[in-house]
């Protein structure tokens, strides 16, 4: 929250000042994007991760549980459904909830309206 109130007020204050500024405020505002961007990159990551992780218990289960391979793939599909289901609606709320961020301090950024309410 801070990187964006900086980001607001450096923006505000270039629109009176030189276009050295503006430059600066717009480079505050993608360094945001590219934070946000970032983390994206690491929740997609640590997606990937647990997914092999999930596949690779399986087949060692199924290899060395061969009497009960029946019960033992139901159970293990089960849970891998579980898995890859709480896994997508998290990533899709974080990317979701980023990519609103994104352009509601976009919109801060660019509006006159909240430019003239804070001057």
């Amino acid at each position: 929250m801070k990187k964006k109130k900086i980001a607001a007020k450096l923006l505000i204050r270039s629109l009176c000042s030189t276009g050295k500024e503006k430059v600066r405020a717009f480079g505050a505002y993608v360094n945001i994007v590219n934070c946000h961007r970032q983390k994206r990159v690491v929740v997609v990551v640590v997606v990937v991760v647990v997914v092999v992780v999930v596949v690779v218990v399986v087949v060692v289960v199924v290899v060395v549980v061969e009497e009960a391979v029946v019960v033992v793939v139901v159970v293990v599909v089960i849970v891998v459904v579980v898995v890859v289901v709480v896994v997508v609606v998290v990533v899709v709320v974080v990317v979701v909830v980023v990519v609103v961020q994104e352009q509601l301090l976009f919109r801060e950024l660019t509006s006159p309206w909240s430019l003239l309410i804070k001057i």
